[in-house]
């Protein structure tokens, strides 16, 4: 029980983000998710790149 994703947003000038992300096994979307950046900053959207992690298997580990 508890938190089961993970989702985050970051622009596209910011490729240190988007490594990190990478690394450490987010991945990317090809679609928008609406996070409050997203809502509130519509100027930049066409700049935005949407990441998401599973944590569904962390938690089955965590319970075997």
């Amino acid at each position: 029980m508890g938190l089961t994703r993970l989702v985050a947003d970051t622009l596209t000038s910011n490729v240190e983000m988007r490594k990190l992300y990478s690394r450490l096994g987010f991945e990317e979307l090809n679609q928008p998710i609406e996070t409050t950046t997203y809502r509130d900053q519509a100027m930049l959207r066409d700049q935005m790149h949407f990441y998401a992690k599973d944590l569904s298997d962390i938690d089955r580990q965590d319970t075997a």
